[in-house]
């Protein structure tokens, strides 16, 4: 027990931990429910395994697939490699024919149904939409202008930030472990087999993100959780062949947690510009927003976002329902054509613009950038439009909220 609670407080001081709780996204735990469960199957001689066990592991399965729903493919891929491993190392153990083979993926499949069918027969249709657009129709948006080399490594540049003093101490724990089975077995036993399962399972999950056209750092939690949970277990595999007493694992545990846990997590730094940004930007147009809003309420303005940055759509939206506001709050971020983009402005009441080049605009290729400052402009020198909050970042860059005149609001109100 004082082993594991040496593990246990080294884990604790991993980044991805923390970020768990101070990050309200659910890849974060997605990544390290698809370590545990694929670390699990590894481990597990499902040839011998009990039924309820079994059943277990495919709720488990079930459950990292609709954690991140838009993700269940990677998923399968990732949970599919281990559980091939895992059965040919069961096999090693132990003879078995197709009936015992089949009687095990069944009971597997039927665990995850129990969650999986449920979710995606209410909403598979949505999610299926959402990773076509994300994937295919807008991956010109989201995907990033860079070499082959940094393609292939952004996981690998971005890994310090979750996996913390693990990266690349783990991978040296693995290759520890590995060559100490290799001089010990000399041939392919089912520990040898289940590592280098271990070793395949951490490699795919590197890979389905990389091969992917589009790059997100949440997403590589594909990958961050079974490198954590597999550097873990090799952690505490080293531990036990070396006799470490186990006060001593202890001990050296809360050092480690003593030495890298960090309060703060990396993503959105209260001190980062960018977030700092963002957050003024946004308490600085909505006052005079939530004023118009209040005007009359039972008309709902359309404020209309245009750009991605630092001014966010649901912030405003936010802000609006804790005042109890009522409004509709659109954006315009991926409109290519002028016409249909001034089409759109021309029917909302307010719109709230951005200089390009602002602090706190998304990195993504949103068609939008292109006409932000010609918008600016427009609006300038059209009458019909009045600024009503402006906001200055630290580089000089302005953002407007624009809005009709109130006349003006409740005709065109809808």
């Amino acid at each position: 027990m004082l082993i594991l609670g040496g593990i246990l407080l080294a884990f604790l001081a991993v980044p991805a931990l923390g970020s768990v709780i101070s990050e309200f996204r659910p890849d974060l735990s997605w990544g390290l429910l698809i370590g545990f469960t694929g670390m699990l199957l590894l481990l597990t001689n499902l040839l011998n395994a009990k039924s309820s066990t079994l059943i277990l592991l495919g709720l488990l399965i079930g459950l990292d697939l609709v954690a991140k729903p838009t993700g269940a493919l990677p998923v399968v891929a990732v949970l599919g490699t281990a559980y091939c491993v895992s059965i040919i190392a069961s096999l090693y153990e132990r003879r078995c024919g197709l009936k015992g083979l089949a009687y095990v993926t069944l009971v597997i499949a039927i665990g995850a149904s129990i969650i999986v069918i449920p979710y995606f027969a209410v909403a598979g249709r949505e999610i299926i939409a959402y990773v076509r657009a994300v994937m295919i129709e807008d991956a010109g948006i989201w995907q990033p202008v860079e070499s082959t080399a940094t393609h292939l490594l952004y996981y690998g540049r971005l890994a310090r930030m979750a996996m913390g003093w693990l990266w690349p101490t783990g991978f040296v724990f693995l290759g520890c472990q590995g060559v100490w089975l290799v001089i010990r077995d000399k041939s392919f036993s089912p520990d040898l087999v289940r590592f280098l399962g271990v070793i395949l399972f951490v490699i795919v999950s590197y890979a389905i993100p990389t091969i992917a056209p589009v790059h997100s750092q949440y997403f590589g939690y594909i990958f961050y959780g079974p490198a954590i949970v597999a550097s873990l277990w090799s952690l505490a595999f080293l531990l036990r062949l070396l006799k470490v007493a186990p006060l001593g694992a202890l001990l050296a545990g809360a050092v480690v947690f003593m030495l890298f846990w960090k309060p703060l997590p990396k993503y959105f730094d209260a001190r980062n510009p960018a977030v700092v940004a963002t957050d003024e930007a946004n308490r600085a147009v909505f006052p005079a927003i939530s004023n118009l809003l209040s005007t009359d309420p039972a008309k709902a303005l359309l404020v209309m976002n245009i750009s991605p940055g630092p001014v966010a759509l649901h912030i405003l939206e936010y802000f609006a329902i804790l005042k109890g506001l009522s409004g509709t709050f659109d954006a315009i971020f991926n409109f290519e054509s002028w016409e249909a983009l001034v089409k759109k402005i021309e029917a909302a009441d307010i719109n709230v613009i951005t200089e390009t080049g602002a602090l706190g605009q998304s990195p993504a290729h949103f068609p939008v950038y292109q006409y932000q400052d010609r918008l600016i402009k427009m609006f300038q020198s059209d009458p019909r439009w009045h600024v009503i909050a402006t906001y200055t970042d630290p580089s000089g860059f302005r953002t407007f909220a624009f809005a009709r005149p109130r006349d003006d609001l409740s005709r065109q109100s809808r």
